[in-house]
């Protein structure tokens, strides 16, 4: 069994006047339900307030970015001195200087291309042009 829930886009209560509907099942729903329980709000009133935030931020918060951007240049680090190692590079102060440098240059940049790309991928649309991983 479906259950409609309905949701708009607009901020301001006597201007809202575009309805969203979907349909869910009845385990869907339940689910939705708590979590907005859990916050002391009705389920559509909740369903509106988390699209609007998603909306607008698609690429992630703040924490999300940064979380991210860290595990990121955690990566570039590793690999970067892995590969130099590999390479019979001898890794000086200088060399890991640089590595962590460039890491932390470009953290926040593929942090927010990672999130895009994630938010585009979980809503089965293609890549903004730009976006796309570069190989």
């Amino acid at each position: 069994m479906a259950i409609q829930t309905a949701i708009t886009f607009e901020h301001q209560p006597s201007r809202r006047t575009k309805i969203v509907a979907f349909r869910l099942t009845r385990d869907d729903y339940e689910r939705l339900n708590a979590l907005a329980h859990a916050r002391g709000m009705q389920v559509g009133e909740w369903c509106r307030e988390i699209s609007l935030m998603f909306s607008r931020n698609p690429e992630g918060d703040c924490f999300q970015q940064a979380i991210t951007g860290e595990m990121i240049a955690l990566k570039d680090i590793v690999m970067n001195a892995t590969y130099n190692f590999a390479s019979g590079c001898r890794i000086t102060p200088n060399v890991m200087t640089d590595i962590w440098k460039e890491a932390e240059r470009t953290k926040r940049t593929k942090a927010q291309n990672l999130l895009r790309q994630a938010s585009a991928d979980q809503q089965g649309a293609p890549p903004p042009q730009g976006m796309r991983e570069k190989r």
